[in-house]
């Protein structure tokens, strides 16, 4: 606390301009987080089940045995599945 009593601003607490951005981002994502889930659901509505079987085919494809190490192993895995994303769009 100052001398006069107040506690002073750490450099972790928000300054008021950055509350303010963050409660506009907040009041942002009530209005557009409804919208955005509306189309997801009318996109996955309007899929057909092939497609959906596909897709989660595509998913479980990506899976790997195994946690990946801090060493690397991750950049290697991911780039893999990457290939095979791209080798499938060219076909």
């Amino acid at each position: 606390m100052s001398d006069s009593g107040h506690a002073r601003p750490s450099a972790l607490s928000p300054t008021a301009e950055a509350r303010a951005e963050m409660r506009q981002w907040v009041d942002h994502w009530k209005v557009v987080g409804p919208i955005l889930e509306a189309e997801r659901w009318a996109r996955l509505l309007a899929t057909s089940e092939d497609d959906l079987r596909r897709q989660s085919l595509d998913l479980l494809a990506l899976w790997q045995p195994g946690v990946a190490g801090d060493d690397g192993e991750a950049i290697v895995l991911q780039q893999r599945a990457f290939a095979l994303l791209r080798g499938r769009d060219r076909a």
